[in-house]
């Protein structure tokens, strides 16, 4: 993995645990953009929303996650 993607992925973490979710979620929010494609973002984002009950936010990421997981799932069995 990438050092600077494992950074920022430590960092979000950090975010979330010291109950800063909407750091978090902006956080999360840019380095998807940046990494477009990284499912971690994506899930990680998902569960923060997950944590503040925006249900509705959290099962659209997480609908996202499983699209590219199966995406990706099936362009390396090809």
């Amino acid at each position: 993995m990438h050092a600077s993607f494992q950074c920022s992925r430590h960092r979000l973490q950090v975010y979330t645990r010291i109950d800063q979710p909407q750091t978090a979620l902006e956080q999360y929010s840019q380095a998807a953009s940046r990494q477009e494609g990284q499912i971690d973002m994506l899930l990680g984002q998902a569960r923060v929303y997950d944590a503040l009950n925006d249900l509705e936010q959290g099962v659209k990421l997480y609908k996202q996650v499983l699209h590219l997981y199966n995406f990706a799932s099936v362009n390396s069995s090809v």
